[in-house]
């Protein structure tokens, strides 16, 4: 293996995780999706949610809570509705708008928020996670 593609592959490591946790993750999320997911499989996957989720911060915790929300609204209901897809997009970006829970120094701008003409504008946010998104 070059030098290069091991440097490449330990930083990819270093900001993905493993590999092999990587891939049991996801191809369990993925066969829950396609609803092909045996119950020995999510047993055997369990411990690595597990311990995923208990290194990560609450908000992302609370954001991923919130997309899985959103996902059950599009199996459930509209796969059109675009609000769902929207949603997911806004809660998949607030764990990095509220530095992943960890103090700020700077009020955060949030220049996402739509004025009366459909346009945008910054404002000054407390910090709070309510109403960021723009659904429910």
């Amino acid at each position: 293996m070059s030098q290069d593609l091991s440097r490449l592959l330990y930083e990819r490591d270093k900001t993905h995780g493993s590999f092999i946790v990587n891939s049991g993750v996801s191809q369990t999320i993925k066969k829950l999706l396609r609803g092909t997911l045996t119950a020995s499989e999510l047993n055997e996957s369990r411990k690595m949610f597990i311990e995923g989720y208990e290194k990560m911060h609450p908000i992302h915790h609370e954001a991923l809570d919130h997309i899985c929300g959103k996902l059950g609204r599009i199996y459930a209901g509209q796969a059109e509705f675009d609000d769902h897809w929207d949603d997911i997009s806004g809660y998949g970006k607030l764990p990095v708008k509220f530095n992943h829970g960890k103090p700020q120094d700077t009020p955060i701008k949030n220049s996402d928020q739509q004025t009366g003409d459909g346009s945008t504008r910054g404002t000054e946010l407390p910090g709070s996670f309510t109403d960021e998104v723009g659904g429910t």
